[in-house]
């Protein structure tokens, strides 16, 4: 069997299955994970917790499985596509002379997935028999804040089952030669903007309208995020170190010359866990009231508050990934992921996938994956993977007595975030 050739045709086949937003049909991606699962001889689980919104579950069990166990973890869904932008088609899996696989997910998130899938395959090809459990995860409903997948999954008894220790979840890939592992999240908070004032003919200069509210409002919000571009043009923070804020949708009026009675605009903000995000929400009400009566704030989405993952050796999952990882730089990932539903619940997590010189293509279009950088990740992770999953307490515990820390059975998270660790920019 040519395992490269395997791999590389089992992510064209589920870059071939659309699972984009709105309204997703994740029947076609459940049977072709469960197929899988069947190849290579691993019980699956199909989990739902809420209508449409299926999880699949793929187990390796180990042969200690009271061990707490590994999870790894990627999702189903993608954004949607404008095909008139796409130079190749988004669900062909064509792949080009430089070798590059274009499709939607290619990089967000399936090629995570197939990485993970064909790792195991590697190893069980080889008669490698890990100790720890390693549960493969494909979750839907991430790019919509993940309250219908991973955020519903981590509050049930399965979950807890799974007795999980550690956790790998999405991450970036660079477009130098490091490898790039990220130890929290920026908190998402989308939200929109109402404004009400008074309406009338066009032609008149009416006091109290939605239009000046808006104005204020959003003057507001762009000094602010002025402030923290110049923060960023220093050089000394990355991008997951500093807050985003950008004004991506607008709605309201009837006519070209009617002063509209309400205007919103919709604002997708990422605040980074080295701010207080309540002090954030704080600042966003004043600003509403300054900008007078009728103006209010709706969330479409916020992301939960969670530690960061200690990056030290009071982690011994941290410890034995570095020992595995050479060209390893750490950072906060600049966006919000199911990462931060499972730190949440205690479960010590980082993003990681290790594509190296690869463009930053997620959400974008024509995003693509280079087949040899698809090859390396999973060479990366036949090596992560039994590190982590095979026994290492006795020599985890004897290092933690010499060095004067916790055993291995101690809290694997850390509220403090690790300072001056900033990733390539990109």
């Amino acid at each position: 069997m040519d395992l490269k050739k395997v791999a590389v045709e089992n992510l064209q086949k589920y870059l071939r299955i659309p699972t984009v937003h709105p309204n997703v049909n994740y029947g076609p991606a459940v049977k072709f994970l469960e197929s899988l699962a069947g190849e290579l001889g691993l019980p699956v689980k199909v989990l739902e917790y809420h209508p449409s919104n299926p999880i699949v579950l793929i187990s390796w069990v180990g042969e200690q499985p009271n061990l707490p166990s590994i999870l790894l973890n990627s999702h189903m869904d993608t954004v949607p596509v404008n095909e008139k932008k796409w130079a190749h088609n988004p669900f062909g899996a064509e792949i080009d002379e430089y070798g590059n696989i274009h499709g939607r997910g290619a990089q967000d998130c399936k090629g995570i997935g197939m990485i993970y899938i064909e790792t195991i395959r590697r190893l069980k090809q080889a008669g490698v028999q890990l100790k720890r459990t390693v549960h493969v995860l494909f979750v839907p409903d991430e790019e919509l804040g993940g309250t219908k997948g991973m955020g519903a999954f981590t509050g049930t008894k399965e979950f807890k089952e799974l007795n999980v220790g550690f956790a790998i979840d999405e991450g970036f890939g660079d477009v130098g030669n490091k490898f790039l592992a990220s130890y929290a999240d920026r908190l998402g908070r989308k939200m929109v903007i109402h404004c009400e004032g008074t309406a009338g003919h066009g032609s008149l200069l009416l006091h109290n309208t939605a239009g000046e509210k808006l104005a204020k409002v959003l003057t507001k919000f762009y000094n602010e995020r002025r402030q923290q571009k110049e923060k960023l043009s220093i050089g000394k923070l990355g991008l997951g170190e500093v807050t985003s804020i950008n004004l991506t949708k607008m709605e309201g009026g009837l006519s070209s010359n009617i002063i509209p009675q309400k205007l919103s605009a919709t604002i997708d903000c990422r605040v980074t866990p080295k701010d207080n995000v309540g002090e954030f929400e704080d600042m966003i009400n004043r600003w509403c009231r300054e900008a007078g009566d009728g103006v209010t704030v709706e969330y479409l989405h916020k992301s939960e508050s969670a530690p960061a993952t200690a990056l030290n050796d009071s982690n011994p999952y941290w410890v034995a990934f570095e020992e595995t990882v050479t060209q390893l730089q750490t950072w906060i990932y600049p966006a919000s992921t199911d990462a931060i539903h499972l730190r949440a619940v205690g479960v010590s997590t980082i993003g990681f996938v290790p594509f190296r010189y690869t463009p930053f293509l997620k959400h974008a279009d024509n995003e693509s994956l280079n087949v040899n950088t698809f090859l390396e990740a999973i060479d990366v992770y036949t090596k992560i993977l039994p590190q982590l999953a095979n026994e290492r307490k006795k020599r985890w515990a004897a290092q933690g007595k010499r060095r004067g820390i916790r055993s291995a059975s101690a809290s694997n998270t850390d509220s403090r975030l690790p300072e001056g660790m900033t990733p390539n920019k990109q």
